[in-house]
């Protein structure tokens, strides 16, 4: 974790923003219902899967999205 509660704010602020390029969340869930949305259609029961990842800046991040997803966190 990047966040040091014992350090000062300017040296969180740095290591937050280093770890922040690293960021990579997966979500998988079961639809609930039928749904058509964004021109996607969902029917009950089928698997869902969101990636979340973060960087410095909206472009870099539009830049790694959807290329290489990443499979598992990176340690």
């Amino acid at each position: 974790m990047a966040f040091n509660p014992e350090g000062s704010w300017q040296e969180n602020v740095k290591s937050m923003s280093s770890a922040m390029s690293k960021v990579v969340s997966v979500e998988i869930i079961n639809a609930s219902r039928d749904v058509t949305m964004n021109g996607v259609t969902i029917a009950e029961g089928q698997y869902i899967g969101f990636f979340l990842m973060a960087n410095s800046s909206p472009p870099q991040t539009a830049q790694k999205w959807p290329y290489n997803p990443p499979l598992a966190p990176q340690v």
